[in-house]
């Protein structure tokens, strides 16, 4: 195989590897990565059944009150209906938490809107 034709399956990556994100009985395999920062990132996801995309924000935690600065996230969003602001589909925590001290991280499904 060449070069390019190696370069163009990297890219896209194979079905049975692409990673699967399950949020409360909803399916969603990770497109591609839209960006990240220092305590995010941010996905284009495609739900299973309906094919429809999302982007997937991921908020990790490294303490309960890292958790409940992104909880208060998840309330604004539930609070603001505009069309101007991306909407909030769904959103759930994940990982393990110990005593006073945890690692989890918060998906948030929201509405993607394609420029």
């Amino acid at each position: 195989m060449n070069t390019l034709g190696l370069s163009m399956i990297l890219k896209m990556g194979c079905l049975c590897t692409r990673e699967s994100i399950n949020i409360n009985g909803s399916k969603y395999i990770v497109k591609e990565r839209l960006g990240e920062g220092g305590f995010s990132c941010v996905d284009l996801v495609e739900e299973t059944s309906t094919k429809k995309r999302y982007a997937l924000k991921r908020i990790t935690c490294h303490s309960v009150d890292d958790q409940k600065i992104a909880m208060q996230e998840v309330n604004y969003y539930k609070k603001l209906r505009h069309p101007s602001i991306i909407e909030l589909v769904d959103s759930t925590f994940k990982g393990k938490q110990k005593n006073c001290t945890s690692k989890q991280t918060l998906y948030q499904c929201l509405s993607f809107v394609q420029m």
